[in-house]
């Protein structure tokens, strides 16, 4: 395990300001080191630190991180005071293109003899013509460079003189920033390759994210954090059920469209904030918090709209029901995802209902075969065409039913999920 970063920040190369996907690329480049859980990270100047370091820690997270050490790789003093150990592995990071914490880990698995660099581009050319800027090598290689070019001159010169291993950086993990815009909007294109998350349907990766990406590179380059992109989700689905209350077809269809794109921008606020390196537990629970207050107020919006269009009261009780049964199922699903600290009600039903519905009755494991249809982007999708076709009746038996069916799979789960106990703290 590599335990020390060097984050190299030599100003003539590429200005460390320059924004890939809205983060300046030095803050980025630390950011992805955290992240890789390196716990020691040395930033090096070539140079005052305080001019360098208001420049590149914009960021609230490289602001805020007092373990991060700041040198002047010129002066001696400084360089004195880090104690490297010559039997460990230090990561050698060139900020000069945009990576991700696999690429150190597969990196950091090549070095098995202490030196080894990243190397990527047309294979005809020699290596050190190829040099990502990211390398392992021994801890005493950067006791002897007395500047950041000698540092990086060094690892040139194992390369030409093939004393250095080499590991191919896949064009997936690592793309090169030269300061063009070109270079800058190939390795943004490459970033948000990473933003759509394991856990998301089927829709959501298919067709909203043809939608959502385009937004959300618009978005990551303007002080929008993804807590307001949260808040208008909120917005745009309280204006959809407002709609559903107007016996009208126009408004019936508009609503449709405004649920369905309430579903894309809600991709926006995670794919920002993994491209800004901005997620915190804090913010995935606000985006749970809107998605379930926009649910509910969704949920009271088919129903009263059901009553407008029937002026059947038995419509307004069974939706009442509906409404509470699931408003319980989630309160518990909260409460124990909360307590066992696994995240979000995404990874809720991913880590407990799967493991679950193996050993599960017949509700438990309809509820399972169901959850595809109950996750927000199929949801939305098939909402919006019940509404463009005017089958509101059909919207409205198929909502609540499938939400009993669901809740009712929750209540029949619950002393179960408290006895996976262990099982999910491991998962998660």
């Amino acid at each position: 395990m590599i335990k020390t970063a060097i984050v190299t920040a030599d100003t003539s190369r590429v200005p460390p300001e320059t924004r890939v996907g809205g983060v300046g690329i030095l803050s980025r480049a630390i950011l992805v080191c955290r992240k890789a859980e390196i716990p020691n990270i040395i930033v090096a100047v070539n140079g005052p630190v305080d001019v360098v370091r208001a420049r590149a820690s914009k960021h609230w997270k490289v602001a805020e991180d007092e373990s991060i050490r700041w040198i002047d790789w010129t002066n001696a003093a400084q360089r004195a005071t880090i104690d490297f150990d010559p039997s460990e592995p230090v990561l050698l990071v060139s900020p000069a293109g945009v990576f991700f914490p696999d690429t150190i880990t597969e990196l950091a698995a090549a070095a098995s003899d202490h030196i080894v660099a990243g190397i990527a581009g047309t294979t005809d050319k020699p290596a050190h013509e190829r040099y990502t800027g990211l390398a392992v090598i021994p801890g005493i290689l950067p006791g002897a460079s007395s500047t950041l070019g000698s540092l990086h001159e060094q690892m040139l010169d194992a390369l030409r003189t093939e004393t250095a291993g080499v590991h191919e950086v896949a064009d997936t993990t690592w793309r090169p920033v030269h300061g063009t815009r070109k270079s800058i909007r190939a390795a943004k294109k490459l970033l948000f390759t990473r933003v759509t998350k394991p856990t998301s349907g089927f829709v959501s990766r298919r067709i909203n994210s043809l939608i959502s990406i385009p937004i959300s590179k618009i978005l990551v380059e303007l002080p929008v954090t993804p807590n307001q992109v949260s808040v208008s989700t909120l917005v745009i689905g309280f204006t959809a059920a407002g709609l559903l209350a107007i016996d009208a077809y126009w408004a019936l269809c508009l609503a449709g469209l405004l649920w369905q794109f309430a579903a894309v921008v809600d991709r926006c606020d995670g794919e920002i904030a993994r491209t800004k390196h901005m997620e915190t537990t804090y913010g995935a629970w606000i985006d749970t918090m809107a998605d379930q207050t926009s649910y509910f107020v969704f949920y009271l919006g088919v129903i009263y709209g059901m009553l407008v269009r029937t002026g059947e009261f038995a419509y307004l009780y069974f939706g009442l029901f509906t409404l509470a049964m699931t408003g319980a199922a989630v309160l518990l699903m909260m409460r124990f995802a909360r307590k066992q600290n696994i995240g979000t009600l995404q990874t809720y039903n991913r880590d407990v209902v799967g493991k679950a519905s193996a050993n599960g009755g017949l509700i438990v494991r309809l509820m399972s075969a169901l959850k595809f249809a109950s996750k927000r982007d199929f949801f939305s999708f098939m909402f919006m065409w019940f509404c463009v076709f005017d089958f509101f009746t059909a919207l409205y038996w198929g909502f609540m039913i499938g939400s009993l069916i669901v809740a009712v799979g929750v209540f029949v789960m619950n002393r179960r999920m408290k006895r996976m106990a262990p099982t999910v703290e491991a998962a998660s």
